[in-house]
């Protein structure tokens, strides 16, 4: 439940952030942007990057947007800044359609954060860096839902995997695989308990047969 209510915090936080434009803060008129402090203004800098927003000796300091060029162009950081860098609550967008919100550390995510797939997957957890690291719940776009611990966006430890069939996994995982002690339980009441390698069965410690 209370992660229910984290990612319905998270989505409509995306909502309020997004409006970079509302500020209690003068506007920023000085001709050298290294001058603006406590002001909202805008800058276009050398790379191409755009950021709208409050500043503080010449960096975003505040709320504001970036968006990024070159390279990264289609990418967008809304949310809290300090220091120029993102820090605070925010939503990052990629240029194909993907948006993580949630908690920013010196440029990185960094805490519970809610991640949206433009083909429909979704997880809600913990990030270190830019990668899953944690404790967390990922849906995939064809209902499957896996939640437990992740390491470097992968699975690792214990967790529980849910068929749209009716069929669930609890147990060990080793990246996307079952690996270790695991029980599968079956949708049609059948239990397999027992050692896996690999997502491969390999012996085991109970079976139980539905009535």
């Amino acid at each position: 439940m209370k992660l229910i209510y984290t990612m319905i915090f998270l989505l409509g936080f995306i909502v309020v952030t997004t409006d970079s434009k509302a500020s209690n803060l003068s506007l920023c008129l000085k001709s050298d942007i290294y001058l603006w402090d406590n002001c909202f203004g805008s800058h276009t800098y050398d790379n191409g990057a755009k950021y709208i927003g409050e500043f503080s000796n010449g960096n975003p300091h505040g709320r504001g947007a970036l968006i990024h060029a070159g390279e990264w162009v289609g990418h967008k950081y809304v949310g809290e800044f300090r220091d120029g860098q993102y820090n605070g609550q925010g939503t990052y967008s990629y240029g194909n359609g993907d948006l993580l919100a949630g908690t920013f550390k010196n440029d990185r995510p960094d805490g519970l954060g809610a991640f949206a797939h433009s083909n429909g997957a979704k997880y809600l957890g913990e990030f270190i860096g830019w990668s899953r690291n944690g404790h967390g719940t990922y849906t995939f776009a064809n209902g499957e839902i896996y939640t437990g611990k992740f390491k470097n966006d992968e699975p690792n430890g214990w967790g529980k995997y849910i068929f749209p069939n009716g069929d669930i996994y609890t147990g060990e995982f080793e990246g996307w695989q079952r690996n270790g002690l695991g029980t599968f339980t079956f949708s049609d009441g059948r239990v397999l308990q027992g050692v896996w390698k690999n997502d491969e069965f390999q012996y085991a410690s109970e079976v139980k047969m539905s009535n």
